[in-house]
Parts: C-alpha cells; structure tokens; sequence
C-alpha cells in the first residue's frame, strides 16, 4: 500500500500523541511511504516548538531529528517543484486550504497514495474532494 503522510501525521511518530501507535503501524506495513519535502521544515517546527516550551529535553530533540532524517532517506519524498506550486495556487481557491496544506495536498496528489494520512480536519475534508482515501491516525477514521 501507497501512504502519503502529511506533517501532522509524521509528527506522531516522533512525539507521543494520540494517533502514534497507528502512525507506526502504518510506517512499518507500508509498502511504499510518500511524503512532501515540505515535511522537513513542518515537522521540524514542531519539534523544536515542543522543545522550547519544555515537553521535549534537547536530546529527545537532537533523537527526534535524527531519526526523521532517517526515515525520510527511506521514503519518496517528493520535491516542492513548480508544477506541484501550480497545482497548489488552484487548491487554495478550489478548496479553501491554507498554502501550506495547499502543497501537501497538491504533493500527495503528484504521488498517487492509497491512502493520504493526516490530523487536520479541514485538510482531511480537502482531501477526500479531491479523490483521496484518507485516514486520521488519531480516529483511526478512514474514509473515501
């Protein structure tokens, strides 16, 4: 199975979270994960956020980033090129998404999922309009 993870998703593999526990079952079942290159700075914003208000210490911090390095070099991450911003533009129109969310859902779109996994509501609902099988690790909801 083809599983894009969004950043909000992502997250929850390395920073215990409701929804964690399918986060890594759907790591370690996946045939083929996808993410954006956007997830790099998403996911490391949010670490360095919980460190700075004190829920993570700065080894938990320097383990959190290592091992996102490393599980993205085992992933299609998909680069933010133009046609993906392109296709992004039309989203925030069509679907009301933020710009970032905007990119993440014009990436998952270039990478074909099985299934688009994330834990934003409104970006979930763009999703599943634009086709996607999409799954909320936190609900365990799938939904086409």
């Amino acid at each position: 199975m083809r599983v894009f993870l969004d950043s909000s998703a992502l997250v929850k593999r390395y920073y215990e979270e409701p929804g964690s526990d399918q986060v890594q079952e759907l790591m370690d079942s996946a045939t083929h994960l996808i993410a954006s290159a956007l997830c790099v700075l998403e996911v490391t914003s949010a670490l360095s956020r919980r460190r700075r208000l004190g829920q993570i210490d700065q080894r938990e911090l320097d383990w959190t980033r290592e091992t996102l390095f490393e599980d993205l070099s085992r992933m299609d991450v998909i680069p933010i090129a133009d046609s993906i911003l392109d296709e992004a533009l039309g989203m925030i129109d069509r679907r009301s998404v933020t710009t970032l969310d905007s990119i993440q859902l014009a990436t998952a779109l270039r990478g074909s999922p099985d299934l688009f996994v994330c834990s934003d509501r409104s970006l979930l609902q763009a999703a599943r309009s634009e086709g996607l099988v999409v799954l909320d690790p936190a609900s365990r909801d799938t939904q086409a």
